[in-house]
């Protein structure tokens, strides 16, 4: 270890933290981000550090070490790190939030809590201090540190690393500045589209040797020019589809008319899904939510032409269970103009849901002898004298089908056509016979190619082809690398050589024919399966491991998802020996395609057939929590069976850990069907189970739903504490996204408290680590605008939640965050409904529509309520107070016990006097929401309960009594920062000092209501509030200036009315120069009063509009204008003028 930090100034720290934050935007290593981020927020945090100075100085110097090891590591040209250093780098992360925790805790610990707190800070420590020296370990630092000398000459060269960097971020940005073509960053985002993104782009080439399809090649070009075309080549397999389709990409015309053209691979895709995600990454889509929606959203705001290529789309289209989807994914591409679709498929059928364009192009056949002689002899060189018989023979047993004539034509290039011909002869006399069918080409040159010379001298060369044959993706060579097989290059290459591979985006692939021929006649051994399918495994567990952003290890899984898939369902098939570590497998492929692609695997299908071959315990407990996961519904008899089931199956399997998981699971379930007791009832488990099992993942888990549980049901002081509970234990693991959650629920639960402040401080230092952490516009950022928003509308500033939540809704679809962005566009409704911005009941039931539909799909019934709720609102706005009762009476029937919330706001509809005239219901409704807030310590609560209680006196005459609650919920509500609720305490406080001829005093509550009002964004609510109320025989020096008033008889030295108050049909002659001109500085034109001034002055009806404000005082008829601007600002304000106070 180095010396103190004055050997490092922070400045130099901060230097190596900011350039490897530069370097993780375009490193693909995995973890580095976060490294970067949270180094940077720990130099924030220990400025602020008041105990341990030289502890937390000694570990800046060796997070200043590790940050130069980290940006060696981004510099290497390499980008494919061993999973043991992914490792590192990941528990280095961990320790990183550790220490920021640490630190964090020295900043706000007084001395008596530092005394009871001295052995867990002691621990803490040590945790940090063991978690560095681990980091060190496993970089290979121990024991042989830098010098000062090489750090200072690393830091030189991390310098001038950070100043190229800069440049090019530089250039990079005046590039896309001056660009016609803009693209969206996803730099904040846990995108895995990006190296999709790259190599989906670049187009195939045209092939080079293409004879024989001149014909054809014209009638799709003819197509393609046509308004949108819709083609399909069809033929069997091999006979050069795609050869064809490449080459009409290429087509000069076409180029001129599709500056985008699209090649998109269906061979390994094997669903809908994976479809979308191929079709997603050749478009540079980024790879999250429902990609269908997100393809559709994407082809919608184009405004030029493109065409795309579905190659081999038979693979997703042949199986007849997932076929209508398929169809209909293929229909919606089809509904859009500017898209020329091309899709190429073996066999003679087109999907029948699209139109296709006229004429057809004839189902393909096998070349003409003279095109396939030119493609043999291209590919062969076999053109000599001696040669020439041979040929033609050769020829004839290919069929000329394409496939067949170019493997028979790269045997002959290597052996030459007589030897190849010889041993055809010897192995294959019946079939030259019998001649031929098309099938049989492929595989009979492809027994010849396997069976050559070349082949032969290389046995792991048929080994390598055999495991490429389970590969759809191919093999990148940081994965090939994992095959047991001798002598690796030297078989890639024989396979390049005999052309049974090829090398596309550098992976080596093997042609979907030939691969399915292989399995069958070659199928590859466990022994050589085994190793990949323990290498994948391994980058899924690292994924799974630390959750956080991973740079390309996702992009690494989700490039070999088709490679995983295939191999974990060919061991499943063949039964292999480790069947429960395939099943394991199939779990751990199963929750990263969940998290990554919203979608469950398609192997868990298979699991359901197959869980009864596997005896362990553990799996079958699994399968019981992916049963809760999964979208099918589960009644609440089976969800009992269930429990009981898995329940058993894990403590069978003595791990209390993954019992308390299950227990989360299930609560999960019953939040989501609004079943908060029993929520609760499995949280209470979980966390017992936890503690048990001693395992700080588990206890933050159940802690963090235990508060969730209790703030639905208004223990919002249990709520607090639990939600703490949970933090420490989030700081103890290390993770910050895991503190965000509890963090975001103890703020939650300060909002229901009433404490407005504290729940934005927490949300301010919530949206903190997320940056720091890398989650900036990911589901977690929403989740934190969601909470900002529901603080807006606690405190009624209406308008802010509003913004909030329209934010949302643009960052969040049906697919991305659904339950976010249909509560998103309920949030909307109800402001709107409040707002009086639905003029009838159809409306509002538009507003509502999409957010039934994404509760109902999503099985999350407490948000059902909600929209009724929103509905009654609008009842009860139209004057249906009726019809708003009932609902307002069921909702809050079925919110007791589930959704305080929910009933809270219920009752305080119910027991509003003011909207209800029925004092017996509202006396007892908002005696029982006072009760209800007493039980739940809401302040919130408590305060409008004395507001609706005041009322109810203030109908029965108490206007002391009614004055006094009036008073205590104003101070409430001032404290608390409730806009809408300081109005109306104001404005009944007002009207109760009117009647007690104190005007002053109401007139300053008026005033002070409609600003309150005004905040709460209730314009119409505001303007209804009188302007001022004094008498004559009040003072009016301090309101009327001289410069409004002007008239000889009325000053503001004397006791006469003021303000707007003078413009009245007695006084309108006494004004010097035009009455008007005294009013424009007070008013803002507005088109409908205006209407009304012009029929109240017809005969002047001639001169033009502005001149009825700013005319001369002689051409307005005085009385008329007068006796109408006194019925205008007599007592109350006109709608859409601008009045000063005063």
């Amino acid at each position: 270890m180095l010396g103190s930090s004055r050997h490092i100034p922070r400045a130099a720290v901060g230097a190596a933290a900011a350039t490897l934050k530069q370097l993780s935007e375009i490193s693909p290593i995995p973890y580095i981000k976060v490294v970067a981020g949270v180094s940077l927020l720990i130099l924030d945090t220990v400025q602020s550090v008041k105990t341990n100075k030289e502890e937390c100085t000694a570990m800046i110097v060796q997070i200043d070490q590790l940050l130069h090891i980290m940006i060696d590591l981004c510099s290497e040209p390499s980008v494919s790190l061993p999973s043991i250093v992914l490792d590192a780098i990941g528990k280095f992360a961990e320790t990183l939030q550790k220490i920021e925790v640490f630190m964090r805790m020295q900043n706000g610990m007084g001395r008596f809590k530092r005394f009871f707190r001295h052995q867990e800070n002691i621990a803490q420590l040590e945790d940090c201090k063991t978690g560095l020296k681990a980091a060190f370990d496993a970089f290979s630092m121990k024991g042989s540190l830098a010098t000062a000398g090489d750090l200072a000459e690393m830091r030189l060269a991390m310098d001038h690393r950070h100043h190229e960097l800069l440049e090019m971020i530089s250039d990079s940005y005046s590039f896309n500045q001056g660009s016609s073509v803009s693209s969206a960053s996803s730099r904040d985002t846990l995108s895995i589209n990006d190296s999709f993104s790259s190599l989906s782009l670049m187009l195939p080439s045209a092939p080079q040797i293409f004879h024989g399809r001149d014909s054809e090649l014209a009638a799709v070009v003819n197509l393609l020019l046509q308004d949108a075309p819709r083609v399909a080549i069809l033929g069997t397999g091999g006979i050069g589809k795609t050869c064809l389709a490449k080459s009409a990409l290429h087509h000069p015309d076409v180029v001129a008319k599709y500056p985008d053209r699209y090649f998109v691979s269906c061979e390994s895709a094997g669903t809908v899904e994976d479809l979308a995600v191929a079709v997603a990454a050749a478009l540079g889509l980024e790879l999250s939510g429902k990609l269908s929606k997100v393809i559709v959203k994407h082809l919608s705001a184009r405004s030029s032409c493109l065409v795309l290529v579905l190659d081999n789309f038979e693979t997703p289209w042949e199986p007849l269970a997932s076929r209508s989807k398929v169809d209909e994914f293929l229909s919606v591409l089809a509904d859009f103009d500017l898209v020329a679709l091309v899709v190429t498929m073996r066999g003679q059928e087109r999907p029948l849901k699209i139109r296709w364009t006229r004429p057809f192009i004839p189902t393909l056949k096998p070349l003409s002898f003279d095109a396939a002689h030119k493609t043999f002899l291209d590919i062969s060189d076999a053109d000599s004298d001696e040669d020439a018989p041979h040929v033609a023979e050769l020829l004839a047993l290919t069929g000329n089908l394409p496939l067949a004539v170019t493997l028979m034509a790269t045997v002959v290039s290597f052996d030459g056509c007589q030897s190849v011909l010889s041993r055809w002869k010897t192995e294959n006399v019946s079939l030259l016979s019998d001649g031929f069918r098309k099938e049989t080409n492929i595989e009979t040159s492809l027994r010849i190619s396997l069976s050559s010379p070349r082949m032969t001298s290389s046995p792991g060369a048929l080994q390598l082809l055999s495991v490429l044959s389970l590969l759809p993706d191919g093999m990148l060579d940081v994965d090939l690398i994992k095959c047991p097989i001798p002598d690796l290059p030297r078989c890639k290459s024989t396979l390049l050589r005999t052309a049974l591979a090829y090398i596309d985006t550098e992976r080596l692939k093997v042609l979907a024919p030939v691969r399915e021929l292989i399995r069958k006649l070659h199928p590859p051994p466990h022994i050589l399966v085994r190793p990949l399918r323990w290498h994948w495994n391994r980058l899924i567990k690292l994924w799974r491991m630390y959750e956080m952003p991973s740079g390309n290890l996702v992009q690494r899984l989700a490039g070999n998802a088709g490679n995983i898939t295939g191999i974990l369902k060919y061991e499943l098939d063949v039964g292999a020996p480790e069947l429960k570590e395939v099943v394991y497998g199939i779990f751990d492929l199963n929750a990263f395609s969940s998290r990554t692609y919203s979608s469950p695997s398609l192997l868990m299908d298979d699991i359901a057939t197959n869980i009864d071959r596997v005896d362990d315990n553990k799996l079958h407990g699994y399968y019981i929590c992916h049963r809760f996961n999964e979208a099918k519904p589960i009644t609440p008899a089976e969800a009992l069976d269930l429990i009981a089931q898995g329940s058993q199956f894990f403590q069978l399997a003595g791990d209390l850990a993954e019992e308390s998981r299950l227990q989360h699971t299930i609560v999960n379930y019953y939040i989501r069907v609004a079943d908060i007791n029993n929520a609760s009832m499995h949280a209470d488990i979980a966390l017992s189970l936890a503690d048990q099992a001693d395992d700080n993942v588990r206890r933050h888990h159940a802690l963090c739903a235990l508060a969730m549980c209790s703030r639905i049901k208004g223990q919002f002081r249990e709520s607090l504490e639990l939600a703490q509970r949970a933090q420490w234990f989030a700081g103890r693991i290390g993770n910050f996204q895991r503190e965000t959650e509890a963090l975001e629920e103890e703020a939650a639960a300060w909002m229901g408290l009433g404490n407005f402040s504290q729940a934005v401080k927490l949300c301010g230092q919530s949206r903190q680590l997320l940056i720091a952490y890398g989650l900036e516009g990911t589901s977690y950022e929403i989740r934190a605008l969601d909470l900002e928003a529901d603080q807006y509308l606690c405190k009624t500033a209406y308008q802010e939640a509003r913004r909030a939540y329209e934010h949302i809704v643009r960052n969040s679809s049906l697919e991305k965050c659904a339950l976010f962005h249909g509560n998103s566009l309920l949030g909307i409704a109800s402001v709107n409904v409040i707002f009086r911005a639905f003029e009838s009941e159809a409306e509002v039931a538009a507003a509502l529509k999409v957010p039934r539909q994404i509760f109902t799909a999503h099985g999350y019934l407490r948000g059902l309520p909600v929209c009724d709720r929103v509905l009654a609102d609008f009842y009860l706005t139209s004057g249906r107070t009726q019809d708003a009762a009932e609902i307002y009476e069921k909702c809050a029937r079925s919110s007791r016990g589930e959704s305080a919330e929910s009933l809270s706001a219920c009752m305080l509809k119910l027991g509003d006097i003011t909207l209800r005239n029925d004092l017996k219901s509202t006396t007892r409704w908002a005696t029982a929401y006072l009760a209800h807030g007493k039980t739940t310590l809401s302040p919130s609560v408590m305060s409008w309960a004395f507001r609706l209680l005041g009322d109810i006196f203030r109908n029965d005459g108490d206007d002391e009594t009614s004055g006094a609650l009036f008073q205590v919920a104003l101070e409430e509500f001032t404290r608390m920062g409730i806009y809408l609720g300081r109005a109306q305490c104001l404005l009944r406080l007002a009207e109760l000092a009117e009647n007690r001829g104190e005007r002053t005093v109401a007139t300053e509550h008026f005033s002070d209501a409609r600003r309150m009002f005004l905040k709460s964004g209730m314009i119409m609510e505001a303007e209804q509030v009188p302007v001022d109320m004094r008498t004559n025989d009040e003072p009016t020096s301090k309101w009327v200036p001289d410069t409004v008033i002007g008239a000889n008889d009325t000053c503001s030295q004397c006791a006469a009315p003021s303000g707007l108050k003078l413009f009245t049909s007695v006084n309108w002659g006494r004004f010097l120069g035009s009455p008007a001109s005294c009013l424009k500085s007070k008013l803002k034109f507005n088109s409908s009063i205006f209407q009304a001034l012009v029929q109240a002055t017809a005969h002047i009806a001639s001169l033009p509009n502005q001149s009825l404000f700013l005319g001369s005082h002689n051409a307005v008829n005085q009385a008329a204008l007068g006796a109408w601007i006194a019925e205008i600002f007599d007592v109350r304000r006109a709608p859409g003028f601008e009045v000063a106070d005063g």
